[in-house]
């Protein structure tokens, strides 16, 4: 099976799951599912580095961003 990036493999599971999630919970379950393959030491602080991004990438192009932090410090996806 091929891997995807980590921010596919997040919004792949947030349509699933369709509720707010810890990095940690984002890792856990997308390598159970075998959606990504990590190699550093820390791949939820990883994992939420790639989520802070994307969003600043996509609002410094004009675009909308897909994930949002709610109040209790959880990543939500709030679509494309």
């Amino acid at each position: 099976m091929q891997t995807i990036s980590k921010t596919k493999a997040a919004v792949q599971i947030f349509k699933a799951t369709k509720k707010a999630m810890s990095p940690r919970e984002l890792i856990d379950i997308a390598l159970k599912k075998k959606l990504i393959k990590v190699k550093g030491l820390t791949p939820s602080a990883t994992m939420n580095a790639d989520i802070i991004n994307e969003n600043k990438r996509r609002s410094s192009n004009g675009l909308k961003p897909r994930f949002k932090k709610n109040t209790a410090n959880k990543w939500m996806y709030v679509g494309d």
